[in-house]
């Protein structure tokens, strides 16, 4: 499981509000995203910086983070830190 937040950790964690130019998680089998979401989505940075939560199953731990590692290297989330 990866967490993703909009954040700007140079700023001590501070939330990174704006709007989400481009929103592009992948969904290969074995993955499971929960977001609300999508490219144009305004994050207010009055509310928790967690814009999304990546799972991958697999049949073991290494290939579990191995599908987690290449989904995280595919998506795109541009317009917000």
């Amino acid at each position: 499981e990866a967490r993703i937040y909009a954040e700007a950790p140079w700023q001590d964690q501070l939330p990174s509000p704006g709007r989400i130019l481009r929103f592009d998680i992948p969904a290969p089998p074995g993955s499971r995203t929960e977001t609300a979401c999508i490219s144009g989505s305004l994050v207010d940075g009055s509310f928790d910086p967690m814009i999304a939560k990546v799972m991958f199953h697999a049949a073991t731990r290494r290939e579990a983070a191995d599908g987690l590692n290449r989904m995280l290297g595919d998506m795109v989330i541009a317009g917000i830190t």
